[in-house]
C-alpha cells in the first residue's frame, strides 16, 4: 500500500461506520442443494468442485510461498538460486529477479505467461507487471483480473514487506495454482503490479492499456494487505466506490460473491467480511475505478487502533503474520475468482470414478 498518513484511512471511514445498514451484506449459511438468487448479474450455486478447490489452500504452502518472496528462504530464478531481499523499486536488480521469479511460478502451472513493461515520467520510473491468464471456454472476452502488488517498503535493501504485501502476492499466486488445469466461461488473468508504492504506476499503466484496447473487465479483484489480525477478530473489509458513484453497484455485485463464498464453504468461522465504501485512493483498485471498472480491494482492519505496527519497516516479516487468517482470505479469493470466472465443471472427474463405489459399499 503507497504511503500515507497513518490516520488517512481511519478518516476515510468516519460517517461510514465499520456496518452499513444496505450496505454491508449479510449472506446466509449456503450449504449443498441451496441457491442463492442472482446479485448484480453474478449468479451464485454452491458448487463442489470450487469446494475442492478451497480445500486445497493449504496453510503450509502459503507460508512457503511467503518465505519465499520475503527472502526467508532462497528462491530459483533463471536456473539459478537467488535470495529476494527487497522489492523496492530502487533496487531494480532484485525487483527484476522477483518479477522473473512470478513469471516462472506462472509458466510452471501451465498458465499463458507475458510481461508489461512501464515508465513514469514525473517519478522517472520504470518498471514491468506480470500477467498470468487462463483463457475462458465460452465467454473469453469478459476478463476477470486477479491483482496485487509485488513492491514494497522501506527503501532498503532489506525489505520483506511480508503483509505489504506479499499476502496479496502470495493470495494471486495461490489462486493461479488452484484454478489451474480447471476450465471457466470467462478469462481469468492473474497481475502483479510494481510501482504501487510510488503512486499506483504499475496498475495505471496496465488500467489504462486495458481501457485503450476497450478490454472487458468484468470483475478487478486485489488483494493488498490480509494476512495481519492484531485483535483475531477476522475482520476483512471489501473497499469499493462510495455508495454515491455510479459505479458503486458493480463493485458491491464482486463483494456480494466473497461475501457468498464465506458463508457457503464454511469460512464465516474464520473471516467476518464488511463491505467497505470508502473509495480508498491509496489501493490499486483506484486505477481501475479512473477508467470506470469495477473493482474491489480486500485488506485487512487498517484503522489507526489496529493497524499492523510494521507496516512499512524491515520488521514486516513472516513472523509477524497470522496464517489462519490468511489462510481464510485466500481460501475466499480463490472461491470468489472461481465463482467470478464461471466454472464449467460442477464435480470433479474423480466424483465420478468413485460414487458407484461409495454406492456399492453402502
Amino acid at each position: 500500500m503507497i504511503p500515507f498518513s497513518k490516520f488517512a484511512r481511519s478518516w476515510l471511514r468516519v460517517g461510514i461506520g465499520l456496518t452499513l445498514i444496505g450496505v454491508v451484506i449479510v449472506a446466509a449459511p449456503l450449504r449443498p442443494g441451496m441457491t442463492a438468487a442472482v446479485t448484480m448479474g453474478f449468479p451464485f450455486t454452491y458448487n463442489p468442485a470450487v469446494a475442492q478447490m478451497i480445500a486445497e489452500v493449504q496453510q503450509s504452502t502459503l507460508y512457503t510461498y511467503t518465505a519465499s518472496l520475503t527472502g526467508q528462504t532462497p528462491v530459483t530464478v533463471g536456473g539459478k538460486s537467488v535470495t529476494l531481499r527487497t522489492r523496492n523499486m530502487y533496487y531494480p536488480g532484485d525487483v527484476l529477479n522477483v518479477t522473473q521469479y512470478v513469471y516462472e511460478f506462472m509458466k510452471a502451472q501451465g498458465l499463458s505467461v507475458s510481461y508489461q513493461t512501464w515508465y513514469d515520467a514525473y517519478e522517472d520510473m520504470e518498471g514491468r507487471n506480470v500477467i498470468g491468464v487462463i483463457t475462458g471456454t465460452v465467454r473469453p472476452d469478459e476478463i476477470v483480473l486477479v491483482t496485487a502488488h509485488l513492491d514494497d517498503m522501506p527503501e532498503k535493501a532489506i525489505a520483506p514487506g511480508a503483509d505489504d504485501n506479499a499476502s496479496g502476492a502470495v493470495g494471486v499466486m495461490m489462486t493461479a495454482a488452484r484454478l489451474a488445469g480447471h476450465t471457466f466461461e470467462r478469462t481469468v488473468r492473474f497481475v502483479f503490479f510494481t510501482g504501487e508504492e510510488y503512486g499506483l504506476l504499475g496498475s495505471y499503466a496496465y488500467a489504462k492499456a486495458s481501457a485503450d484496447m476497450d478490454d472487458n473487465l468484468v470483475a478487478v479483484y486485489n488483494m493488498d494487505m490480509i494476512a495481519w489480525d492484531g485483535n483475531d477478530d477476522g475482520a476483512v473489509y471489501l473497499e469499493t466506490r462510495r455508495t454515491n458513484n455510479a459505479g458503486y453497484a458493480s463493485d458491491l455485485a464482486i463483494a456480494t460473491i466473497f461475501t457468498q463464498v464465506v458463508a457457503a464453504y464454511g469460512l464465516d468461522s474464520t473471516l467476518e467480511a464488511h463491505v467497505d465504501p470508502c473509495g480508498d485512493p491509496y489501493v490499486d483498485s483506484w486505477s481501475f475505478w479512473e477508467f470506470d471498472y469495477p473493482s474491489i480491494t480486500v485488506i485487512e482492519d487498517f484503522d489507526y487502533e489496529e493497524m499492523n505496527p510494521y507496516y512499512h519497516t524491515a520488521n514486516d516479516t513472516i513472523g509477524t503474520l497470522n496464517f489462519p487468517f490468511f489462510t481464510a482470505n485466500v481460501k475466499a479469493t480463490v472461491g470468489a475468482i472461481a465463482h467470478l470466472a464461471l466454472p464449467t465443471a460442477v464435480f470433479e472427474p474423480s466424483v465420478f470414478i468413485f460414487l458407484p463405489v461409495v454406492l456399492r459399499n453402502r
